[in-house]
């Protein structure tokens, strides 16, 4: 009788030490599987994953200047739509992508992206370019070989009207040399206009 209690408690024993070990087991198991669904979460800290609230910030970089235009702040989700952005959520794509568009990323942290376009990336060698002078006239821009911005003629390439009386939306376009001519008649064409 004595032999079947101590085989009963040493079996009891064990059930319950196994029953610990096993619960032990699954537990520590299931709270690392969270845990690095947490550190996939905030895998943007280290670069690799975009989170649809992450913020995506644009804007343009006058070179002449150094002032900034074209600000714009949005959410990951809607950089998506905007820029019909296809590539893989992570900030590598998202960077590659960007240089393409001639954007170069100034800065990142754990929830934001700023993305500078400088105006003379974009800009076409031997085209003529609308712009504004330090003094803030309009004036025409040549595009040399190397991508730099030149005045030929300060006679005749700088308008007797500045920037400040176009409205904001043109004002932006001209800043941006978003307008590009392929003959110097054809600029000076839009500059006369700007005059009268």
């Amino acid at each position: 009788m004595k032999r079947k209690i101590t085989i009963i408690t040493i079996l009891a024993i064990t059930a319950l030490i196994s029953i610990f070990s096993l619960s032990y087991y699954f537990s520590k198991t299931n709270l690392f599987k969270e845990k690095s669904k947490d550190v996939d979460k905030s895998t943007f800290s280290s670069g690799l994953e975009l989170s649809e609230d992450t913020s995506i910030v644009t804007k343009s970089k006058d070179d002449k200047t150094g002032e900034y235009t074209n600000y714009k702040a949005m959410k990951y989700k809607d950089f998506i739509k905007q820029f019909n952005y296809t590539g893989k959520a992570d900030r590598e794509s998202l960077e590659k992508f960007m240089t393409e568009k001639n954007y170069k990323l100034e800065s990142k942290s754990d929830k934001e992206l700023i993305f500078i376009k400088s105006s003379e990336k974009a800009l076409l060698k031997n085209k003529f370019y609308l712009g504004v002078t330090e003094e803030g006239y309009i004036c025409i821009y040549k595009c040399n070989d190397e991508g730099k911005l030149f005045i030929e003629d300060k006679k005749q390439d700088i308008s007797k009207r500045k920037i400040d009386d176009l409205q904001d939306y043109e004002k932006n376009k001209v800043k941006n040399h978003e307008f590009m001519f392929n003959t110097k008649e054809e600029a000076l064409d839009a500059l006369s206009e700007y005059d009268s």
